[in-house]
């Protein structure tokens, strides 16, 4: 989805990114998150990836490190894209709709390939721990990173996203350990 003239190297969670985010529902239950609790939606597919692909789970300690390595291209490049895009909905009484159509979407365009380097900053922050993460069980691991990153990351989630939370997961895992997962993680954080 990155545009072609971005020389990005490949990487296994972008793919999965791209095809648990174009899921059934995944999307908006992911920017609810995003827009209620303040979740980077990129490192909550990233706590994904981790458990259903590879059955790791990390430590707090480690998610600090990788949210830290995020946190200024999150802060500096990718909100204010959010917050342009999103502005240019409203349109302007100056420009003709089509016009802020087309600038609207090259935002996005630019916006999307801005969040594919965030992934790539994520995925090599966690292969530069120096540590191993534990090996587990997938819904095991979903909810621990999803654990570690809420607390590595002061996010507070409340049973209202117990939803969000388990659409997300069913991209990955069974719909009733999707369900399990995410009221291990509300009750684990309540």
């Amino acid at each position: 989805m990155s545009s072609p003239d971005i020389p990005f190297p490949e990487h296994p969670f972008w793919a999965f990114s791209l095809a648990v985010y174009g899921g059934d529902g995944v999307a908006p239950a992911c920017l609810e998150l995003q827009d209620r609790r303040g979740i980077d939606v990129n490192l909550l597919l990233f706590c994904l990836w981790c458990a259903t692909e590879r059955g790791a789970a990390y430590e707090t300690d480690a998610f600090r490190t990788i949210a830290a390595a995020a946190s200024d291209w999150q802060r500096t490049v990718i909100q204010p894209m959010r917050t342009a895009r999103r502005r240019l909905k409203a349109g302007s009484p100056h420009l003709p709709e089509d016009t802020v159509a087309a600038l609207r979407r090259e935002v996005l365009a630019s916006e999307i390939a801005c969040e594919h380097g965030e992934q790539l900053i994520i995925a090599g922050a966690a292969e530069a721990l120096p540590d191993a993460p534990r090996t587990m069980e997938a819904g095991e691991a979903v909810v621990a990173n999803v654990l570690a990153y809420c607390v590595a990351a002061g996010l507070r989630l409340e049973r209202s996203d117990a939803q969000a939370l388990a659409t997300v997961f069913a991209a990955k895992l069974p719909d009733p350990d999707a369900n399990l997962a995410a009221a291990q993680v509300l009750d684990s954080l309540g």
